[in-house]
């Protein structure tokens, strides 16, 4: 980088030392440097600004090792804080973070159908989350994270409901709040925080809900695609005279494994309203309308499971079910079902966490807020 001036460094640097900071915290200025390759002088610069911004604190003091004692920084904890909400066709939920993505708080209520009623309860669900902060401590952002197609000028294309059909929910919470807002699909705020998880490695994610989405992250990014909703997996067709969708077509991939619509087909099987816990204990007892339904789950997870992996090739290919959750020895049963000579099916993962989609949020909302190519985590916290 010869013949660049400090100012034209200076931002290179600050993100180095962010991200440093991220990873190895608690360190010393002297490991920063060291680490980093740069001069004490300008570490030290750039931790004072830091500092004057509350993004850092001192953490402790090292143990001597014969001179002075080093003071050791970390990312403030309590130098601000994040709203991450998760919004469904179900629900919409508010989880407070520290900035060590710690959760402190949450909340959560019913999803309205109309579009204005539930902006009313986001509203109302972030004021709550406000006034659990520290007086003194800001808001440095709001992470939303969207179960639907939203495109990249940020308008919602696709939801259960018409009434939040080309809604800019970004611009209509900035109105109302001055921080920094981001809105994501929640399959890519799983995928990312997965990302995070795995030594930010490339992964693709399914994640079978109230729909069915494809989280993908290639080079510590998400991909998106031209428009912003690449991954709508949900609706690729896999039976092209089978079940109709909402979304105008027949046979979409979601009809067959996103929870809701299986514990809709034993409902109706059933004649009755049958819940997650009810399957898990009809599968337990070998129930024939669950095992029928188990079978299709199978037969279509492993035709998309198949068509990602050879498609994108990633390190990791995960999934993320409540149905795979209620299945003793899922993993073992379904690798038989995957027959590829093509596919490489040994970093195939099971995942179960409700918080991923808040906290992955959380993790795209501070890479923006610290401006760094991607959120990098310490493996001690």
């Amino acid at each position: 980088m010869k013949g660049l001036s400090n100012r034209t460094l200076r931002p290179l640097y600050r993100r180095k030392v962010i991200k440093t900071l991220l990873q190895y915290g608690p360190i010393s200025r002297t490991d920063i440097a060291a680490k980093l390759n740069i001069s004490k002088a300008t570490v030290s610069s750039i931790s004072e600004e830091l500092l004057k911004k509350n993004l850092i604190a001192e953490s402790s003091i090292a143990e001597s090792t014969g001179g002075r004692k080093a003071i050791l920084y970390d990312i403030n904890r309590n130098g601000g804080y994040i709203i991450s909400l998760e919004i469904t066709p179900t629900y919409i939920s508010g989880t407070l973070l520290d900035l060590h993505v710690n959760m402190i708080s949450d909340t959560c209520s019913e999803t309205n159908k109309e579009y204005s009623a539930s902006f009313n309860i986001i509203l109302e669900t972030i004021n709550s989350l406000i006034k659990e902060m520290p007086k003194e401590q800001p808001l440095i952002g709001i992470s939303i994270n969207f179960r639907g197609t939203v495109s990249k000028d940020n308008v919602i294309k696709y939801f259960d409901y018409d009434s939040w059909r080309s809604r800019n929910l970004l611009e209509d919470l900035s109105k109302h709040y001055s921080c920094l807002i981001n809105l994501n699909n929640e399959a890519n705020a799983r995928a990312y925080y997965n990302s995070v998880h795995l030594d930010n490695s490339d992964l693709t994610l399914i994640t079978m809900g109230t729909g069915v989405g494809l989280g993908i992250v290639e080079d510590n990014q998400i991909y998106l695609g031209y428009h912003g909703y690449a991954g709508e997996i949900g609706h690729i067709i896999v039976e092209p005279d089978g079940i109709p969708c909402p979304c105008g077509n027949n046979g979409c991939l979601e009809s067959y494994i996103s929870t809701i619509e299986i514990l809709k087909r034993l409902s109706t099987k059933k004649n009755k309203a049958i819940t997650i816990n009810d399957f898990k204990y009809l599968y337990s007892q070998n129930d024939i309308d669950v095992l029928e339904v188990v079978n299709d789950f199978y037969k279509y997870l492993a035709i998309a499971t198949n068509n990602v992996i050879n498609i994108f090739n990633p390190k990791y290919m995960i999934l993320s079910s409540e149905i795979i959750d209620s299945i003793p020895n899922f993993i073992e049963i379904f690798k038989q079902k995957l027959n590829s000579k093509v596919s490489d099916y040994e970093r195939l993962i099971i995942f179960s966490n409700n918080r991923s989609g808040a906290i992955g949020g959380a993790y795209l909302l501070l890479r923006d807020f610290f401006d760094i190519e991607f959120y990098i985590k310490n493996g001690n916290k």
